[in-house]
């Protein structure tokens, strides 16, 4: 019996902080790349850059014109 009361505490405290440490907190950022007529741009280079900590990712649009940057730290972003 003592053996069992520790074994079902630390099953109970598991089952409780699992879905605590598996949150995490990211953004995305997509969009359409169009020329002056508003035509798709395939294979335009997208800058993307975080105005606090100055990080850059760049990221390929896609066959229709369209990016997408998944898993961004929250925050303002530049996108050029």
């Amino acid at each position: 019996m003592h053996r069992i009361k520790p074994m079902l505490l630390f099953l109970a405290s598991c089952l409780v902080t699992a879905p605590l440490m598996s949150q995490v907190f990211t953004a995305s950022l997509s969009g359409l790349v169009t020329d002056q007529s508003g035509a798709a741009l395939p294979g335009a280079t997208v800058r993307i850059r975080n105005l606090e900590t100055n990080d850059t990712r760049e990221v390929t649009s896609g066959p229709d014109g369209h990016y997408s940057a998944p898993q961004l730290r929250p925050g303002a972003y530049e996108v050029t």
